[in-house]
């Protein structure tokens, strides 16, 4: 026996030794298994059956692994909750930290002028003097 195919695109197929054109949407007579396996295969044809199974299938795969992350993120909470609480106990009751008080950051050096060029060599000052 085989499998109820519908076809998902216009699909020319021999019924009774003529060529017939299924249209999208039609179901497809009875063909060889190597056929069926093609056009399946191939995207032309599906069988209902099966894609109604993959959907089912589909749902219950993306409900596990919803379920999954949530039981990941509710641990990855509960550990920087965790370790929240732990930070905040060990600081003083009076520090900066602990009353939500950022430290002042430490000021930024002024940058020092550079220093002044080296004074002309005897020689060319002596050669300047002489141009004037």
């Amino acid at each position: 026996m085989s499998k109820k195919l519908i076809a998902l695109v216009a699909t020319a197929v021999m019924v009774e030794g003529k060529r017939t054109v299924i249209q999208p949407g039609e179901e497809l007579p009875d063909l060889s298994k190597h056929d069926e396996r093609e056009l399946v295969a191939s995207g032309a044809a599906e069988n209902p059956e099966d894609t109604a199974a993959l959907a089912k299938q589909d749902a219950r795969d993306r409900e596990e692994a919803a379920k999954e992350f949530e039981e990941a993120r509710a641990k990855v909470q509960e550990k920087q909750a965790s370790i929240a609480a732990a930070a905040n106990e060990e600081k003083p009751a009076g520090s900066d930290a602990a009353a939500g008080n950022e430290p002042e950051p430490t000021p930024t050096p002024t940058p020092t002028p550079a220093p002044a060029p080296a004074p002309a060599t005897p020689a060319k000052a002596i050669k300047a003097a002489g141009k004037k």
